[in-house]
């Protein structure tokens, strides 16, 4: 799933999540962990509705990618 195919509940919900703004993916300076694992959990969670947050934070890079699809890698 490519991030531009988020809905705004799911933007919502990432933002609510990791307490930042979806737009901080772009900037630099910003701190992105709970932001990456907060799209990893809605995207994921679509297609196994026993994913959990914790278990998105486990993923690699790599793993993050293929779960958001690797066109449009974080």
């Amino acid at each position: 799933m490519a991030i531009q195919n988020l809905t705004i509940s799911d933007i919502a919900e990432i933002e609510k999540l990791s307490g930042q703004p979806l737009g901080d993916l772009t900037d630099p300076k910003a701190m992105k962990g709970t932001l990456m694992q907060a799209i990893v959990f809605v995207t994921k969670r679509r297609t196994d509705p026993a994913f959990t947050f914790e278990m998105a934070g486990n993923l690699t890079m790599t793993e993050m990618n293929e779960v958001i699809g690797e066109e449009n890698p974080i």
